[in-house]
């Protein structure tokens, strides 16, 4: 299996992938076509040619926010996401960056790669703190009552936070 990682934006039939794949998803997932077509910085995976996973990376202030972060369901578990972080890390070495995630494999992936945990939203970086709080209302709109009315019955789980501090930002 050979898994290439590349830097670039998406493809609207790669779009159309992605939006069909966040439906499985247990959690709600806020992503229009418009918001796929923004991320403007993409690392994605390729196994022989074909869209294996996605992470974005989005400059803040101080920080580069990553994610989404999608792993399709058919190459989950043969270490591509943990491929895509790494390539982001090494790539973004100067950097200070951040994922949040309600997903126990990613929370895994982020640890072994150095991330650390941050518990508590209110000691995040203030522009941390403003890009989710944006993040947050720019999704509410009819889809996303939709899709949370759907996915209502299931338990969320606990949505965490981590951190990779760079050492020359120190």
């Amino acid at each position: 299996m050979k898994i290439t990682i590349v830097k670039r934006e998406l493809k609207t039939k790669e779009i159309d992938l992605l939006n069909e794949e966040v439906k499985k998803f247990p959690n709600p997932v806020f992503l229009t076509d418009k918001h796929w077509k923004e991320l403007n910085t993409a690392y994605i995976a390729n196994v022989g040619g074909k869209l294996a996973g996605i992470c974005s990376i989005t400059k803040l202030d101080n920080w580069y926010k990553l994610g989404p972060f999608i792993v399709l369901e058919k190459y989950q578990g043969k270490g591509i996401g943990k491929m895509l972080l790494k390539k982001i890390v090494q790539d973004n070495e100067k950097n200070n960056l951040f994922i949040g995630s309600r997903n126990p494999a990613v929370w895994k992936i982020a640890k072994n790669l150095g991330f650390k945990e941050e518990l508590n939203f209110w000691n995040l970086a203030s522009d941390i703190k403003s890009y989710l709080i944006r993040n947050l209302l720019w999704s509410i709109d009819l889809e996303f009552m939709k899709e949370l009315f759907r996915k209502r019955s299931v338990n969320q789980g606990k949505y965490r936070f981590f951190l990779h501090i760079s050492f020359s930002q120190i």
